[in-house]
């Protein structure tokens, strides 16, 4: 399960990091999509791009953190749902529309496959979260911390 963690946590930071980057730079085609239909965020766009940035580098780090990861993956799970339902209601409302998540390699459209991939990630994430112990180290919360054998020298 180790592996998999790690995989999906280089994963999921790479992809965040790339996407806030990319809408950073394409700032005005990522305002664009947010005020276009059926979004239609006139007024709200930058406010909301800003946000979607912050939120996209938040996950990203707290996943690339290994201290920080189960929480990470609980809020990266959650981002992937909105991403999820975002790029549902393009697809179902306007099929072929930009999505505004990458422009780097041309403009992403919103398509099942999209919402698909999506889709994996937010179970992927809210998995490795469930199946993530409490603590980094593997104890739980009320678990003593184990003794080093100075301290035990000491003691005795």
């Amino acid at each position: 399960m180790k592996i998999l963690e790690r995989v999906t946590a280089y994963v999921v930071t790479v992809l965040l990091v790339g996407s806030a980057l990319d809408k950073i730079v394409h700032w005005p085609l990522f305002i664009a999509v947010l005020e276009g239909p059926p979004l239609s965020l006139k007024g709200f766009a930058s406010p909301v791009a800003g946000a979607v940035i912050m939120a996209e580098c938040l996950v990203a780090l707290s996943v690339a953190a290994r201290q920080t990861r189960r929480d990470g993956f609980l809020l990266g799970g959650l981002l992937f749902a909105l991403f999820t339902g975002v790029i549902l209601v393009l697809v179902f409302v306007r099929p072929g529309t930009a999505c505004g998540c990458t422009f780097a390699f041309g403009t992403g459209r919103a398509d099942p496959l999209h919402a698909a991939m999506n889709g994996i990630l937010t179970f992927l994430c809210l998995f490795l979260r469930h199946s993530m112990p409490e603590h980094p180290s593997g104890r739980t919360a009320g678990d003593a911390p184990p003794r080093s054998a100075s301290l035990t020298q000491v003691q005795s």
